[in-house]
């Protein structure tokens, strides 16, 4: 060994870009939210530099996302790492604020990046982006084209016809009817009704019974005939 020369041991950290593993990071995102978000070429490369650097440093920081929002009006970042895709899902089920932000229903696209270390361990970042929604005026209607109305020909004028002759009236004697008179005759009376004798109270008066008979409605009770019979004890 030559004086004055030190050795430093050097620990690396190898960093290995994994596409399937970031495609299986997209399926399972789509898996636990409606709808489905599609994959935006700048935010996917954006999330794979994101997941590159977590690797790197061994530190879960969040990205700067300002140079996104030229190409996302809103954007969200979650970051983290395990064993696998579904260890890291299940670490991001288990936090709020995380799933939150995956169940947003703004996002419409997405980016996915994930990396290996020395270690094994997979780190991931999803980065989520409201692209803007380009409004497109739709075409014009194609001309209307009137037809032309149908031509009108005039109606044949009518036949000339001479008008029948007068008719031939034979004059006819007039005959006056005498004029008749009816008298009508007043119509007779109504019939007078006949007189209803009412059987009043048989009375025990001294030991005779009277009987009370009344013409009705034409007699007043006091001038009903009285008839006495004697009674037998």
């Amino acid at each position: 060994m030559r004086r004055g020369v030190k050795y430093f041991a050097v620990a690396l950290v190898l960093l290995v870009a994994l596409p399937a593993r970031a495609d299986d990071l997209g399926a399972a995102v789509n898996s636990v939210r409606s709808p489905d978000l599609a994959i935006d070429g700048t935010v996917d490369g954006f999330a794979q530099a994101a997941a590159n650097r977590i690797a790197g440093g061994q530190s879960l920081i969040h990205s700067n996302l300002g140079p996104l929002l030229g190409t996302c009006s809103a954007a969200g970042e979650v970051i983290g790492y395990g064993s696998d895709v579904s260890a890291v899902m299940n670490a991001f089920a288990n936090s709020p604020s995380h799933w939150s932000l995956i169940q947003q229903s703004k996002w419409n696209a997405m980016g996915t990046g994930a990396a290996t270390d020395s270690a094994g361990r997979l780190w991931v970042a999803i980065v989520f982006c409201t692209l803007p929604t380009q409004s497109v005026a739709p075409p014009p209607p194609p001309p209307t084209t009137v037809p032309p109305p149908p031509p009108t020909t005039a109606p044949p004028p009518p036949p000339t016809t001479a008008p029948p002759p007068p008719p031939t009236t034979t004059p006819q004697p007039v005959v006056t009817q005498p004029v008749v008179t009816t008298t009508t005759a007043p119509p007779p009376p109504p019939p007078v009704p006949l007189a209803v004798f009412r059987v009043g109270p048989i009375l025990s008066v001294g030991g005779t019974i009277s009987l009370f008979l009344g013409a009705s409605p034409f007699l007043p009770p006091e001038d009903w005939q009285t008839f006495d019979f004697p009674t037998v004890s």
